[in-house]
C-alpha cells in the first residue's frame, strides 16, 4: 500500500531556482517544521498567499480556515529531514536560526 501524496511537488523545495528560495524564506519567516511535519498558519487575510504555496508544491489537500486563521500542515519524512539538513533549520528557529552563509554557496538555476 502506497502512502497518499497530498503535496505533489513537495521536492521542488529542494530546487535552487529563485522560486523555490523564495519559498524556503516563506517557509523560514512563517512555517514550522517539527517531527518531518511543515505547518503554515497565517492570517485569514494572507488566504491567497497560502494558496500560491500550496498551487507552488501541489498541496491537494484544502486549506483548513478558523477564526481568523488559515493552515496547512504536510508531513512527509524524506523531503523536511533532506529540506532541514540542506537548509540548516532546526526546531525552534526563532533562537536557533539557520546559518545565513549555507546560501552563499547554492547555484541558482534559473
Amino acid at each position: 500500500m502506497t502512502k497518499p501524496q497530498y503535496a505533489l511537488y513537495l521536492n521542488r523545495l529542494l530546487e535552487n531556482t529563485y522560486e523555490s528560495l523564495y519559498w524556503i524564506g516563506f517557509i523560514l519567516a512563517d512555517g514550522h517544521i517539527a517531527h518531518n511535519r511543515l505547518v503554515i498558519s497565517l492570517s485569514i487575510k494572507d488566504i491567497e498567499h497560502l494558496q500560491k504555496f500550496k498551487d507552488f508544491i501541489g498541496y491537494t489537500k484544502e486549506i483548513v480556515k478558523y477564526d481568523n486563521m488559515c493552515r496547512i500542515s504536510i508531513k512527509d519524512i524524506d523531503i523536511f529531514e533532506k529540506l532541514c539538513i540542506k537548509f540548516d533549520i532546526k526546531h525552534n528557529k526563532t533562537y536557533n536560526p539557520p546559518n545565513i552563509n549555507i546560501f552563499d554557496s547554492l547555484t541558482i538555476h534559473e
